[in-house]
């Protein structure tokens, strides 16, 4: 669950993540809540289908397109390394 306040408006949202590591797919269904001033101006529900990457993917597709890996983490922190539970990482890498 995630709530963000703006003045008088708050929108909270739900968020339930199903991951398919055969395919490489996580498929995560948000609930929204609206609401201002106390009152439910919107509800809505939207389903996010994605594609990860694990990290040998990303090092292979870097070299066959002629960059090396020089560094992967978590996204914008550059002084960690990716876990299990990271969503996003930047990659850094150059052109050889």
């Amino acid at each position: 669950m995630k709530i963000i306040r703006k003045e008088n408006i708050r929108v909270i949202r739900f968020a339930e993540s199903h991951m398919d590591t055969l395919h490489h797919i996580c498929e995560v269904n948000y609930h929204f809540i609206v609401t201002k001033e106390n009152t439910i101006v919107y509800e809505g529900e939207e389903k996010h289908t994605v594609r990860f990457y694990f990290p040998e993917e990303i090092r292979h597709y870097l070299e066959e397109s002629s960059f090396q890996l020089l560094k992967l983490c978590p996204f914008l922190d550059l002084n960690s390394e990716p876990t299990v539970q990271t969503w996003n990482v930047t990659a850094i890498a150059k052109a050889i």
